[in-house]
């Protein structure tokens, strides 16, 4: 579960003790002795100790103290090869040197039965000495989300898929369920890809401003085939990991859907914006046409992206030339861009070169980067709107010539009021950016791609007594492929409490690619290209 609840029972209902109840599970709070914190040890699953451990860090925020430290490590011989969250570390540190120091040679003299204090100081050793070790291991980070009540979780390695163009990732992932809680019931797993374009707020009489472009749904528990085949490398280890009750599940995204794009809406709308969104959905019934519970299901918005191709294309450049009547000399406009390929927050440099051998004056000139939107659904109609905007005093006079080079920075910050602005798939603003540019495979049906975003450079002179000049550069505004998969990233040694991540390692010594998994609660990731990523939004709600 993501955030175990935490409150406190009334002092009287629990023999002058504090109590704090974390789901159903019981923890005193207190100096109680080894007998009476007996009572409260529970035999847990790893997989049930995640939760517990999630439930004794927020508890350490209300002053838990040695009796949780009993707690965790009195459970189960195996909670010694299971990390605690990151955010407990210095915590738990704190309460083991301190039981430690209570357990030096002079107080176990003051006890007639000292076997069991030094076994418990010998427990006490190895648990710091997990901890020191997992400061500096890598960790294959693996995204979670857990139904309301806490019967059905969701493992996935990524939420960003990657389309390639010849291919697209597969979506694949591990249910845990518990199967005490079935009965006759089934698990199923959807991929959904969804075209919405009405808001919430206008849908009327039942009817929702939607259409379907691709729905996929796969039953996994019982699995229907006996057998399960070409697993990845991260399923074989969330199986092994999480244990029998996990199942297995993979979607094939087919290569011509669009990738998750979002609509702005204006200041004033309310409810789930338009745009291209895919959304996985895990659920427990007695068939896959059953209506959804909340309760007993798990919604994910995972996106479909494309990275910056690796050979970029020729250098944009592009020159017309304008004639005036009653006059046989033109006004001549070059202009071009250093590159064809720019990556989100990166400067844009135009190149203007105006040679002027009319007899007209050129007072300014105008540079607008522009978004194109094409919006294909039952009919395609384009949008535009601009994103980017630069004004120059500099006049070129009747023969004469000017070469000037412009800067413009291309950024949703400066564009938050724009209604019907397309964005990259996103949950909130501050975990998105200006959506890329859409790359499509020669050939490709371009009515299937939803929202197909491009960009252009506008660069338009200002004529005295009117015949304007103005020409177009395109040019590709996308993400850089990533250097190393985001999955199996390098964990910060210590981790304070105010991080955050809700981080649970857990040691996979058998395995040879690169160390433990690492989970975390499913929320979205800041990007770059944004000015707000310091207004993250809080894992613990």
């Amino acid at each position: 579960m993501e955030n175990p609840e935490v409150r406190s029972l009334p002092v009287e209902r629990c023999d002058g003790k504090v109590l704090y109840v974390i789901e159903k599970y019981e923890i005193r709070i207190g100096a109680a002795s080894e007998d009476q914190s007996t009572d409260f040890i529970r035999e847990v699953s790893p997989a049930e100790g995640v939760t517990l451990c999630s439930a004794i860090w927020k508890c350490g925020l209300h002053g838990v103290t040695v009796v949780v430290t009993r707690l965790l490590i009195l459970l189960q011989p195996d909670w010694l090869a299971l990390n605690v969250p990151a955010q407990v570390t210095l915590a738990l540190k704190a309460l083991l040197h301190k039981e430690r120091k209570q357990l030096h040679p002079g107080a176990l003299q003051q006890h007639q039965d000292t076997s069991q204090l030094h076994s418990r100081l010998e427990i006490y050793s190895k648990v710091l000495q997990r901890t020191d070790e997992m400061e500096d291991k890598p960790g294959t980070r693996v995204f979670k989300k857990t139904s309301p009540n806490s019967k059905l979780t969701v493992y996935l390695g990524k939420r960003d898929f990657v389309d390639h163009l010849t291919c697209v990732e597969p979506v694949d992932g591990v249910v845990l369920v518990e199967p005490d809680y079935l009965k006759d019931r089934k698990v199923f797993v959807t991929l959904n890809c969804a075209f919405r374009y009405g808001r919430d707020d206008i849908d009327v009489l039942g009817l929702s401003f939607r259409k379907d472009l691709f729905v996929s749904t796969v039953q996994v528990f019982p699995p229907v085939e006996k057998v399960q085949k070409d697993l990845s490398q991260l399923q074989e280890r969330l199986l092994t990991k999480l244990g029998q009750n996990a199942h297995p599940f993979t979607f094939t995204i087919p290569k011509n859907l669009p990738c998750s794009v979002t609509l702005q809406p204006g200041p004033e709308d309310s409810g789930k914006g338009c745009g291209v969104d895919y959304e996985l959905q895990a659920f427990c019934a007695k068939t896959a046409d059953e209506k959804l519970h909340q309760r007993n299901s798990v919604h994910l918005v995972i996106r479909k992206v494309q990275y910056a191709p690796e050979t970029p294309g020729p250098q944009p450049m592009v020159e017309t030339r304008r004639n005036y009547l009653m006059s046989d000399r033109s006004l001549h406009l070059e202009a071009s861009l250093d590159k064809e390929l720019y990556y989100h927050g990166e400067p844009i440099s135009v190149n203007v070169h105006v040679s002027n051998s009319s007899v007209k004056t050129v007072k300014k000139v105008k540079i607008s980067v522009r978004q194109y939107a094409d919006i294909c659904l039952f009919s395609t109609a384009q949008y535009k709107c601009q994103v980017a905007h630069l004004e120059a005093e500099d006049q070129v006079s009747p023969s004469s010539t000017s070469c000037h080079v412009y800067t413009l920075t291309p950024l949703l910050g400066n564009n938050r009021e724009k209604r019907g602005l397309a964005l990259d798939g996103k949950l909130k603003h501050e975990d998105t950016n200006l959506a890329s540019s859409t790359i499509i495979k020669e050939g490709a049906n371009k009515e299937m791609m939803g929202i197909f975003v491009s960009y252009r450079v506008k660069v338009k002179l200002v004529v005295s007594l009117g015949g304007d000049v103005a020409v177009e550069l395109p040019f590709v505004l996308m993400h850089p492929k990533p250097a190393h998969q985001p999955s199996a990233q390098q964990q910060p040694a210590a981790v304070s409490v105010s991080v955050d991540t809700n981080l649970i390692e857990l040691n996979t010594s058998t395995s040879s690619d690169g160390g433990d998994l690492v989970f975390e609660d499913f929320a979205r990731l800041g990007l770059t290209g944004t000015k707000d990523n310091q207004d993250r939004e809080d894992l613990f709600y």
